[in-house]
């Protein structure tokens, strides 16, 4: 079973306030609750894309840093987003801004192509 996003982003955001402190700051220097943070890590709330990408720009992190792996144990494991309906998968999707849904979609459509993804 691969790693989905949510439990990236929340591998990544333990790596950033892992030193004493830090979850405070970034709370205040995002002007969040400092319990959603430890909502995040103790996987109460799941981390959204606004979320993520405002961490990325106050923490001077490259675009969609959040969503992927740093770890090298998880690095070979595929990312997975499960849906139980199309109409579910696009409420998922939805998730992530329209360019980033987009390079999904072209990337699914060209993995179907060479015949790497299952009917």
């Amino acid at each position: 079973m691969g790693i989905d996003i949510f439990e990236i982003r929340r591998q990544n955001l333990i790596s950033i306030v892992a030193p004493r402190g830090e979850a405070a700051a970034l709370a205040a220097q995002l002007k969040i609750e400092a319990n959603y943070i430890s909502q995040v890590k103790t996987c109460k709330k799941r981390m959204g894309e606004d979320i993520a990408r405002r961490i990325e720009e106050a923490r001077g992190l490259g675009y969609a840093w959040m969503d992927v792996t740093h770890d090298d144990s998880q690095k070979d494991k595929p990312v997975v987003i499960e849906a139980s309906s199309p109409e579910d998968l696009a409420t998922k999707l939805s998730e992530y801004d329209a360019q980033k849904m987009l390079d999904i979609l072209q990337m699914a459509m060209k993995l179907k192509e060479q015949g790497k993804l299952d009917d």
